[in-house]
């Protein structure tokens, strides 16, 4: 009875010292956590440069929680509570803020926008120097050249474009990483939310993104909006014309011409209008 009570009593002393040692081993390394940082993403330049500047298309662009419209980049400051990255760098980066974009009043179902596309919950995923973009997304509006098809789509978590980083994203205490004109491709859901328009993996001329990250101990270090590569970054004609393919020819570089036809018209009167352009209700879309 007491040589059995002092063996048990060794074996939950030995427990007792040789648990912890075990459980230490298994532990994970002590990461720095990130501080600051932002992500610059413009989406697709010429796309919002159409819906922002057509007369047409009479856009209005939206952001919230801390995005911001700066030039031709959207900013997302970083969301330090809500990223996590292994001592490796990989992990979520969670940004703050989100983008709507409207155009087109009028022309979507019962008298709706054309268009009208919201990214919400934007993250960048990163596994190694790759990174994904992800947003929870919502669109609707009408495609067709008559306009009359209803578009609806959405999703969660959905991925939306990648890019490559510098160099992967090492948690170090003081350290800070930039990424700056990375070329950037769209996925197939990306793709699909502008309506197959633009090829998957293949990088868009005008949606080059950047990328800052700090760890504690560091300071900010983003891109100034104006820093851009030009050869990158189309002319504001040249993004209109190309953004404009986004609602078809009829909406396309026309648009201003249309709209200039259109103001001619009214002061003319109604008779010229139908000769014009018959059957079209002015009063819709002026």
């Amino acid at each position: 009875m007491k040589t059995t009570s002092v063996i048990a009593v060794g074996a939950v002393a030995l427990g007792a010292v040789t648990a912890p040692v075990a459980s230490a081993d298994e532990a994970p390394a002590d990461v720095p956590a990130v501080e600051s940082g932002q992500l610059n993403w413009p989406i697709k330049e010429s796309f919002i440069h159409h819906v922002d500047t057509n007369p047409l298309a009479k856009g209005i662009i939206n952001t919230t929680e801390g995005a911001e419209k700066v030039g031709k980049d959207f900013t997302f400051p970083v969301d330090a509570a809500h990223t996590t990255l292994d001592a490796e760098g990989n992990g979520t980066i969670g940004t703050q803020g989100s983008v709507q974009i409207q155009g087109y009043p009028g022309f979507g179902p019962n008298g709706s926008y054309g268009v009208d596309l919201t990214f919400s919950d934007i993250k960048v995923e990163v596994e190694g120097q790759n990174a994904t973009i992800t947003a929870d997304y919502k669109l609707t509006g009408a495609s067709g050249p008559l306009k009359n098809k209803p578009v609806e789509l959405s999703g969660d978590d959905a991925a939306i474009s990648t890019f490559t980083l510098t160099e992967p994203l090492v948690p170090e205490t003081g350290k800070s990483y930039a990424t700056t004109d990375a070329p950037t491709s769209l996925t197939q859901t990306g793709s699909d939310i502008f309506l197959g328009k633009y090829s998957v993996g293949q990088p868009l001329d005008d949606a080059n993104s950047d990328l800052t990250v700090a760890f504690d101990g560091a300071s900010e270090n983003a891109k100034p909006s104006d820093q851009v590569t030009p050869e990158k970054k189309p002319s504001g004609d040249n993004a209109a014309a190309d953004g404009s393919s986004f609602h078809g020819s009829s909406f396309g570089t026309l648009g201003e011409t249309i709209a200039a036809v259109i103001e001619r018209v009214k002061k003319i009167g109604a008779f010229f209008s139908d000769l014009v352009l018959p059957g079209l209700s002015l009063s819709k879309y002026v």
